[in-house]
């Protein structure tokens, strides 16, 4: 059941296209009053000639008048294609705030139908099956689950964002990074024998500043490394290698979103003027704000706008995303302890229903984007 199917019902404004087409013939000079000796056959003439005019000069115009209205991209066309997007990744899809403004700016667009969106995100996942030793259980690998969630959610459209775990937070190594790409691949040819389309998402930067300021990088020599203790070029060395190579896979997939680029130059921006600015307490989970920036880089990507963002609206998509996230999670299945128990596929959605309820009275609180 598509629980966000009945959430809006945009108002639509149609491209009326009206074309008025008139011809004024005039004849000046001397008239001379003649008797048509055939009064019949000139009527019909004049007839035909009078209907060969008009397909003249209609001809032109109909084809002149066009709607002009911008067509989708391919990235926006496979939402609006799709009757389901899942969105999976590691602990910042998890959070899930960037996925309501994602949402919200569909909305807002005015498009419709809209697909029903999912977060199937878990946090600590990787690709890639690798975990740092120090961590206290094996990272959960997306590929164990992967299947299972292609045939109970059946999605149309995966968007997937990983790459800040499967680093293990170590320093580059070759070896480490074959495991991320054959990874990355496998989700590709999974989808492909699926035929479900895929999008990509570069994972954020992760930033060493709020980790300098504590003290807690760890030099190339260092005797461990883990998501507590970074290795100090942990993105100039890694994550950007990952990202670099995440970015030429756009001939494999519908399309690859940049979100690093967006967030590295907003962050330099704003350090001219703040330098412990930050979008994150840790440099790899970022906050509200981090998850704004993230939503606006995925919805320019769509070729919309970012949304307009009001509190309750947010706060009730985000409610309703988690509930649906919880029970889907445990419905689909997955290897990672410590994950709040989600309902049953059908309480959710009722519940989920009503929220619905809710958030379509917050919009309709709200101005229309056309």
């Amino acid at each position: 059941m598509n629980c966000q199917s009945e959430l809006l019902k945009p108002m639509i404004t149609p491209h009326i296209i009206a074309t008025n087409l008139s011809a004024t013939c005039t004849t000046t000079g001397t008239t001379r009053k003649r008797v048509n000796p055939h009064p019949d056959s000139f009527s019909k003439l004049s007839a035909t000639l009078i209907l060969l005019l008009v397909s003249f000069f209609l001809l032109p115009t109909t084809t002149i008048a066009q709607d002009t209205t911008p067509q989708p991209n391919a990235l926006l066309q496979s939402f609006l294609s799709a009757k389901r997007v899942v969105f999976i990744g590691d602990s910042n899809t998890y959070n899930g705030q960037f996925l309501a403004s994602v949402e919200l700016s569909l909305i807002q667009s005015g498009h419709a139908p809209l697909p029903e969106i999912l977060n199937l995100g878990l946090s600590s996942e990787t690709c890639c099956g690798l975990s740092e030793p120090a961590h206290p259980w094996p990272r959960p690998n997306v590929l164990e689950r992967f299947e299972r969630l292609l045939d109970k959610a059946k999605p149309d459209l995966v968007v997937a964002c990983y790459g800040m775990n499967d680093g293990i937070y170590h320093p580059f190594a070759e070896a480490r990074f074959q495991k991320f790409k054959d990874g990355i691949d496998e989700l590709i040819d999974q989808c492909q024998t699926k035929k479900v389309k895929l999008v990509l998402i570069t994972p954020p930067p992760f930033d060493p500043l709020p980790k300098k300021r504590k003290g807690s990088l760890a030099p190339a020599d260092a005797k461990e490394f883990n998501w507590k203790t970074i290795y100090e070029n942990y993105d100039a060395e890694v994550m950007l290698v990952y990202s670099q190579w995440l970015l030429q896979k756009k001939d494999n997939v519908v399309g690859v979103i940049d979100t690093r680029t967006a967030i590295l130059e907003h962050l330099s921006q704003k350090r001219k003027t703040k330098p412990d600015f930050a979008l994150s307490r840790d440099g790899v989970h970022i906050n509200q704000a981090g998850h704004k920036l993230f939503a606006g880089t995925i919805t320019t990507a769509l070729g919309l706008q970012p949304a307009a963002s009001p509190p309750k609206t947010i706060e009730l998509l985000v409610q309703r995303n988690n509930l649906l996230r919880d029970a889907w999670l445990q419905h689909v299945g997955h290897l990672r302890p410590d994950v709040p128990n989600g309902l049953p596929l059908d309480q959710a959605n009722k519940q989920a229903t009503e929220l619905n309820k809710k958030i379509a009275s917050e919009l309709n609180k709200q101005p229309s984007a056309n």
